[in-house]
This record gives structure tokens, sequence and C-alpha cells, in this order.
């Protein structure tokens, strides 16, 4: 177990904590933390109370930090009732990043986009019907959803074959090649 630092318990924390908890009505016993994010998970401003400095952090590791202490480094804490904003304890526990990966999956908790291939190289063809299908009017978002392939990866590829052939347009004329020695005059002659 991590060692902890003086100020990690502070009851002014706690308290500050604890006045942002309801009940859940749904009767599974959560405590759900009514400052929430965009992520759906619980924030809480922790205040260090020996330098006055704030830190925002996700409410559940919080909780967590309270009961048991410092989280290891590397390791998550996983909510056993899968609701984000839960910050009852005894709810809560930890797990290193491939388990936390494996019960997203398992829960099918992952990205929309976590199921696209990114890594995978894009053969020439299918770059140039990515292309050719932008030019023709359908939307990057479309295009991506149709081919199986991330937005911002799509939307790459099109910005870049679009650079390409920009500097293609600008690029100077080649010279003319002149006529062999002699000059056009033999050529004219055997007219």
């Amino acid at each position: 177990m991590c060692k902890e630092p003086r100020n990690k318990r502070t009851p002014r924390n706690r308290q500050r904590f604890n006045a942002l908890i309801s009940a859940d009505t749904s009767g599974n016993g959560c405590h759900i933390f009514n400052r929430v994010g965009a992520n759906g998970y619980g924030l809480f401003t922790k205040i260090d109370e020996t330098t006055g400095t704030t830190k925002t952090v996700s409410s559940h590791r919080f909780a967590y930090e309270q009961k048991h202490g410092l989280i290891p480094p590397g390791m998550s804490v996983l909510h056993k009732c899968d609701v984000r904003a839960c910050c009852n304890e005894r709810h809560l526990r930890l797990a290193d990043a491939a388990e936390n990966s494996a019960d997203m999956k398992r829960k099918n908790r992952q990205s929309r986009f976590a199921d696209r291939k990114p890594r995978v190289p894009l053969t020439e063809t299918e770059r140039a019907t990515i292309v050719s299908r932008y030019k023709a009017g359908e939307t990057v978002y479309r295009i991506a959803k149709d081919v199986g392939r991330n937005y911002v990866h799509v939307r790459s590829i099109v910005r870049t074959s679009l650079k390409k052939e920009q500097a293609r347009i600008a690029e100077p004329v080649p010279p003319i090649r002149s006529a062999p020695a002699g000059g056009a005059a033999q050529y004219l002659e055997a007219a």
C-alpha cells in the first residue's frame, strides 16, 4: 500500500465531499455525486490545506482514497455498480489497466470507434476511393462510417490528398525539350 500524505484525509475536504452526495433512489445503494462532468463521472475539487492549492479529481477516486489510502501508480478504480457518478466505497475496487479494459469490453462500454481499424494500413485503392467519394460531395463522417475507419483518420487522408494535389497544381510547368541537334529544319524538310 502506498504511503499517504498528511493532507489527503483532511476533515474539511471530507465535509465538502459529503455535502455533494445524494442517495440513489433506485435502491442499489449508490451514493451519487452531484457535480458531474461531461463523461458522467463525478468531479470533486479538493483543497491542499498546507498550500491552499486546489485540484479537481474524480469523485470515485477521492472516495476510494478516503477509505483505503492512495491508489498505487498504474491502477484504476472500477465501479462494481457501473454507475459513473457513484462514490460509495463499497461499490469501488482496484484494477490494473488490462482488467479495466476487459471489464469495459465485457460490459460493452468501449468507445463507439473501438471496433474500427485505425492501425490497419490502407491500400492505394481504399485511399483513392475515400478521396473520390469526398470529391463527389460525400461527408467525411459518412465515408468513415462506410469504410469502417475513424473519422479523424479519414479526414487526415482527405486533407493530405488535397494538399498534394494543390502542390502539384502549383508546381511550375517543366520546360519543353529543345529540338535535337540540327534544329527543327530537318523535320520540315522531310515533310
